[in-house]
């Protein structure tokens, strides 16, 4: 239970991050267009979204692997060393899976 509750604070700080960036950028680009009477075009706001979003999707992934899944060891901060360690033990799952 101790490395599942670490596991949901990283996915929501490196998640919650980029997916709360991309709601604020919301009102920005309208405020912008409408309020400024800025001309940019409609695919700048799709790739901004689509990165936010998208890094959203990168952030759940991340807070998962770079989490200690030691319940004994809390870890780093950012958790560079546990991703380092725990991502090859899900490959070798996933190879041990497909024979």
């Amino acid at each position: 239970m101790v490395v599942v509750d670490r596991m949901f604070k990283r996915v929501l700080t490196f998640a919650g991050a980029p997916v709360a960036l991309g709601m604020v950028l919301f009102p920005v680009f309208w405020y912008l267009k409408v309020v400024q009477k800025l001309e940019y075009p409609l695919w700048v706001v799709y790739v901004t979204q689509a990165a936010m979003f998208g890094g959203g999707l990168l952030g759940i992934t991340y807070g998962i692997l770079s989490t200690s899944w030691d319940p004994r060891r809390e870890g780093s901060a950012l958790g560079w060393q546990e991703l380092k360690a725990n991502l090859p033990i899900l490959l070798s799952k996933n190879k041990e899976q497909q024979q």
